[in-house]
């Protein structure tokens, strides 16, 4: 699991089991006062500061306390604390992620936003590295990066990527220092890995999705997938499960996908195609894996003159800006709520506390006109209107 097998831990912390392994062979009884934090500093030959950090979690901790001028004196040995290893006042997270700075959408650093403020909440400070942002001409790997927060003294590491990056979660496993190292994935889905990762639900959105569908009245459900992908087939199991769970018949939801996991330059063909299928059955609603690919839906059908909410059901993922102006109803991810989760995760660990490996996340329903007979057909009315004119 290291990535590098020689890698020291930082000085201050070695400074620190050296105190601990001191204090266990009984060289400072309780009730005894340590050398001053200068002559301790001057026996390790490191500067005063330094000491101090090492120091810190140890009276954080209960094992010493700070008497003034008196000094610092021995209130608990080691093995009679509640946590092997006491936690600092202030812990330091050290945050991974890939963000595009023209990207200020990007999901990752929503997740890695929300992260930093939870996690000063409890007290503790962050430090973010991108990526994307390395001040290197090339994108340095994940352990690359893991290695210079390490450098920098941090307490534990996050390691964030919203998007499907191949291999991202190995790599990530593999960089941790030591089994015991505090550590959190943020991913877009559950990974086989005995780490505490945070990811969202692609599957109950997807279930999501077709019972909404399914509570508004449509008489089929069709899922058009021009490309595929693994969270792609999660969301279709969900859709397909929902269907099972209504007592509605198998036929019930038609799945319309391509065959290749690249997404095609011919995009916009593909899924033209695959709306002409689909709204040839009346009634439909149609669920797509992305708010992008619904939009292309909608050009789709508004050429064969077919209006969602009107003529056939539309939701899709992803809630975009252009989902909110096209009245689309969308599936939001809940990226604040994966990095406050994130936060609390690695809170839970530098405590010493015991938590599950998985915290999985849903998304949350956003309902608008697209899917929703009751309401759209004046809207979309409209819009044909001004188009006319």
């Amino acid at each position: 699991m290291n990535v590098n097998s020689n890698k020291t831990p930082p000085l201050w912390r070695r400074i620190q089991d050296d105190l601990l392994s001191r204090l266990r062979a009984g060289e400072w009884p309780v009730g005894v006062f340590l050398p001053s934090r200068r002559e301790l500093a001057s026996s390790y030959e490191v500067e005063v500061n330094t000491l101090q950090r090492a120091i810190e979690p140890l009276v954080a901790g209960g094992i010493l306390q700070a008497q003034g001028h008196k000094g610092t004196i021995v209130v608990r040995l080691p093995e009679d604390c509640p946590e092997n290893t006491p936690v600092r006042t202030k812990s330091t997270l050290g945050i991974v992620a890939m963000h595009a700075a023209d990207s200020p959408e990007n999901w990752s650093i929503r997740i890695v936003r929300s992260m930093r403020k939870a996690f000063s909440q409890f007290g503790g400070q962050s430090i973010f590295y991108n990526q994307l942002d390395s001040g290197q001409s090339h994108v340095p790997s994940l352990s690359e990066s893991a290695n210079i927060l390490l450098e920098r003294g941090v307490d534990a590491l996050a390691f964030v990527s919203a998007y499907e990056i191949s291999g991202f979660a190995e790599e990530a496993f593999a960089t941790l220092p030591t089994t015991t190292f505090p550590v959190v994935l943020v991913l877009w889905q559950d990974v086989p890995y005995p780490v505490p990762h945070v990811f969202y639900d692609n599957r109950y959105a997807g279930y999501q999705a077709a019972e909404h569908l399914i509570q508004n009245g449509w008489k089929k459900i069709c899922f058009l997938a021009p490309f595929r992908s693994a969270w792609v087939d999660h969301r279709i199991e969900g859709a397909r499960l929902a269907v099972r769970q209504a007592n509605l018949p198998d036929d019930y939801i038609k799945l319309l996908q391509s065959e290749t996991d690249i997404i095609s330059p011919n995009l916009s063909q593909t899924v033209d195609n695959m709306v002409q299928t689909a709204l040839v059955d009346e009634g439909v609603g149609i669920i797509t894996p992305q708010d992008r690919i619904s939009y292309l839906v909608v050009t789709s059908a508004r050429s064969i003159g077919k209006w969602p909410g009107v003529h056939f059901g539309l939701i899709g993922f992803d809630d975009e800006k252009e989902a909110l102006e096209l009245g689309i109803s969308t599936m939001s991810p809940p990226l604040e709520e994966m990095g406050a989760e994130a936060a609390r995760l690695i809170q839970c660990r530098l405590r010493g506390e015991i938590t599950g490996i998985q915290s999985r996340l849903c998304s949350h329903l956003i309902p608008r006109a697209s899917s929703r007979l009751s309401i759209v057909r004046c809207r979309w009315s409209v819009d044909r209107t001004d188009e006319s004119v």
